[in-house]
This record gives C-alpha cells, structure tokens and sequence, in this order.
C-alpha cells in the first residue's frame, strides 16, 4: 500500500510523532511518500532521517536555500520575477522578505 504524508513543514525535530508514525508505516512494509510545504532543519534531526532515508521520500513544494541571506536573497528575486511578469498586483503573490 502507498501512503503520503502531506506536511506544513518536514522534517521538524519537535513532531517526534510524525516521524514515528512515517517509520512505522515503513516497518510495516508500505511505500511513504512524505510531500511537505516547506523545509525544516535537516541538519539537527533524529537517527530516523538518515536510517531510514527520508530524504529521499520527500519532496519539498517550496524549496527556500538555508540560511537568513540566502532566503533574503531567494525572496527578493521571486519577487522581483513576479512583479516584472507583467501581472496585476492583486494577484500577485509576494513573499515575506523577513519571516
């Protein structure tokens, strides 16, 4: 059976739950597909990360680089991108440049 875990952000070293709850689906023998909207911290997570290779189960919807001046930097040009496509500013959508 295939299962997916659609997730705000992933991996969250907090939401142990989550986690255990993804190896556990796992242990049991299903394919887990993980979809979250943003990234987490990956550098500081539990054991589970790397032994059971979540990584490369999930799949990130808006990819920011790590790091204050590279998201400042990742914003600012989408932005830039957004306003300079010619649309109407109602519609369009800006990122927060500091979060």
């Amino acid at each position: 059976m295939k299962v997916s875990f659609f997730l705000l952000k992933f991996p969250l070293s907090s939401e142990t739950f989550v986690l255990n709850q993804i190896t556990a689906f796992i242990d049991m023998g299903h394919e887990v597909e993980i979809v979250a909207l943003q990234k987490g911290d990956t550098q500081h997570t539990h054991a589970a990360w790397e032994k059971y290779g979540l990584a490369a189960k999930t799949r990130w919807l808006q990819d920011e680089p790590q790091g204050r001046l590279a998201k400042l930097r990742y914003r600012a040009c989408k932005n830039a991108a957004g306003a300079a496509s010619g649309g109407d500013l109602e519609s369009a959508q800006f990122y927060p440049l500091w979060r």
